[in-house]
């Protein structure tokens, strides 16, 4: 599974193998941020579903991760701990993977 982030296309596989071409939303509220406490990423994914949660900075390090079952189309994300600076926000379940940058200001 691959995307790229600035126009959004998804490359989804589903149980039986076929591969799909789509494009998905992630969207990071309020971006960029002043290094408030937390942010709200609002996705695209079923509730019930359960995701997995990563942030990485500019030079692909793992700086947050985190898997939740989703309950709401909205998750808050608390960033107090993260530095000013470029992230990649991704959410990941089986069949998708959606992602967007995030600016810490």
């Amino acid at each position: 599974i691959w995307y790229t982030s600035w126009n959004r296309w998804i490359v989804e596989e589903d149980e039986t193998g076929i591969v799909a071409l789509e494009i998905g939303d992630l969207n990071v509220y309020p971006n960029p941020t002043n290094g408030s406490d937390e942010i709200i990423i609002i996705s695209d994914f079923n509730l019930g579903e359960t995701a997995e949660i990563t942030f990485t900075d500019i030079t692909g390090r793992k700086v947050f991760n985190e898997t939740r079952i989703l309950t709401s189309s909205s998750t808050v994300i608390v960033i107090n701990e993260l530095k000013s600076g470029i992230y990649f926000v991704s959410m990941e379940t089986e069949y998708k993977k959606r992602s967007n940058k995030l600016i810490i200001q």
